[in-house]
């Protein structure tokens, strides 16, 4: 931990450099690409989890919780970069490093995740004021899998897996609205991950289709409290002679925010996936540090 704290220094030092802006809308565990969401040119984030996975949910959807011994405790943190184009287009770029570690295990494996870059165009931007016209951006986003996936891991106790081992393209869009005090947002994306050979085996994941919808209040002097529901659906992959098993699970947040001026943002989030029903799926819990420099136009 003391590493990735002093990571976290070194990053919020280098982007006092120069001026940065960017928006932050909703908290959770639900993957979707830094957005900029405001009149801000550039966008520096990054953001510090600690997650624990407590139980697993079988294909029947019963929920099993998992011995100490076999919890995978997993700190991750994540850097991104996000840069307006021009009015409507953007780019973006996410680094996670992650270390995972279980307790029946002495090692900790360090590890870089999956980066994902990100082109985003604002398909319905606010150039009249309107009372329920939203705003809406477009994204599409490729997964690069330079994490450890668990195809290639030789031991998947004492070296976790860190990222899903696919190139996986994906499109979304997210839409968000605000009414003075109050705000909305919905979020809808498809994944496509493409087949992969490992040790001369192809693999073939299925789609994945994943969501959000959450909400806030914001307070005086720049507190934000808000929560968040998003739903994702794991296709499962395909082997020759196995057919692919899904999974299901949801990400429930609470997400508190604080932006003393402009160019600050800073977050702390809590995300439970054993609230709402799930299959097939390992369930953790997690808790998130952000922080946002940002810079207008």
């Amino acid at each position: 931990m003391r590493l990735f704290f002093k990571l976290l220094l070194i990053f919020a030092s280098s982007c006092v450099a120069s001026p940065a802006w960017s928006a932050s809308c909703c908290g959770g565990g639900t993957s979707f690409p830094s957005l900029i969401s405001g009149d801000f040119e550039w966008q520096f984030s990054s953001s510090l989890s600690s997650s624990q996975v407590l139980a697993d949910s079988n294909i029947s959807g019963t929920t099993i919780a998992r011995t100490d011994d076999f919890r995978l405790s997993s700190n991750t943190l994540s850097l991104m970069g996000s840069y307006l184009l021009s009015d409507l287009w953007q780019v973006g770029i996410v680094l996670p490093v992650t270390e995972n570690s279980y307790k029946a295990s002495t090692h900790k494996h360090y590890s870089l995740g999956d980066t994902e870059v990100f082109l985003g165009y604002e398909a319905l931007p606010e150039t009249t004021f309107s009372l329920w016209k939203p705003r809406a951006i477009v994204y599409l986003r490729m997964i690069l899998p330079t994490g450890l996936s668990i195809y290639d891991s030789v031991n998947p106790l004492e070296q976790p897996a860190t990222g899903r081992g696919f190139f996986t393209p994906s499109m979304g869009v997210f839409i968000f609205k605000t009414w003075s005090h109050w705000d909305l947002q919905a979020l809808a994306a498809i994944e496509t991950p493409l087949e992969q050979r490992f040790n001369e085996i192809l693999y073939r994941p299925q789609w994945n289709y994943r969501g959000l919808i959450g909400a806030g209040y914001s307070f005086a002097k720049g507190l934000r409290i808000g929560a968040s529901v998003a739903p994702s659906y794991v296709g499962g992959v395909e082997v020759p002679s196995h057919h692919a098993t899904s999974s299901s699970y949801f990400d429930t947040s609470i997400v508190t925010s604080f932006m003393p001026n402009p160019s600050w943002l800073f977050s702390a989030s809590y995300t439970d996936q054993t609230l709402l029903p799930s299959w097939n799926q390992p369930l953790s819990q997690t808790f998130s540090l952000f922080i946002q420099r940002r810079t207008m136009l």
